[in-house]
């Protein structure tokens, strides 16, 4: 069964608040981290070596550098230090909505949730079609318990994608979250139908279970 696909374990930016426990770790690696890093050959070399502050030194103004190297501190749990990567970045790049994603996923990690929500603002306003900013940002407001502005954002991300799982599954738990079991109900149902159509056999209410375990 697929249903750990859905569960927002998704986000290297993490996050499902007090019922979802937003945390940097469930926040979907898949979703904000698609960070593809283009380096220069040579500092590539260096990068291998994990001499990032070399590599910087020799291309100071490649921001790529300069996120692989904030990458790198999120992925060990430095979000402090991930952070002030990123906001090095943005001088350099101040209208690359991915490094505003991304420095939200740090902030996230740091329970520094409305920091978080206005970055991947900003990340929305360069980019308003990025399907995985609106659900990361509604991830973040389902952890400060505003749940309708989180449907809002999942309803913008199935608009641009409508075969985008991971928004039908958290706009589920929103719903239920509001007592909306018939609104939950039916994103399951869509749900069971996507993963159906891909071969996989799971039914809308072992998701609907799934999505009530929130509760925990």
């Amino acid at each position: 069964m697929k249903i750990w696909k859905l569960t927002v374990a998704v986000m290297a930016f993490g996050a499902v608040a007090s019922a979802w426990k937003i945390c940097a770790s469930k926040i979907s690696q898949a979703d904000i981290y698609n960070v593809s890093v283009t380096i220069p050959l040579e500092a590539n070399r260096h990068s291998r070596l994990g001499d990032f502050e070399h590599s910087l030194q020799i291309y100071p103004n490649n921001s790529n550098i300069g996120l692989k190297k904030a990458f790198n501190k999120y992925q060990s749990g430095d979000y402090a230090g991930a952070i002030a990567d990123y906001n090095l970045a943005i001088k350099k790049s101040p209208n690359n909505a991915e490094i505003y994603s991304h420095r939200g996923a740090a902030q996230a990690g740091l329970k520094k949730h409305q920091e978080a929500i206005k970055d991947y603002d900003r990340a929305i306003k360069i980019n308003p079609l990025s399907v995985k900013d609106y659900v990361n940002r509604g991830l973040l407001y389902a952890s400060v318990g505003d749940y309708r502005k989180a449907i809002v954002d999942y309803n913008q991300s199935i608009k641009i994608n409508p075969k985008y799982d991971n928004a039908y599954f958290n706009r589920g738990v929103a719903h239920h979250k509001l007592g909306q079991q018939k609104a939950a109900a039916r994103d399951a149902q869509i749900l069971a139908e996507h993963y159906k159509s891909q071969g996989a056999t799971v039914d809308a209410e072992d998701i609907m279970n799934t999505m009530k375990q929130f509760d925990q």
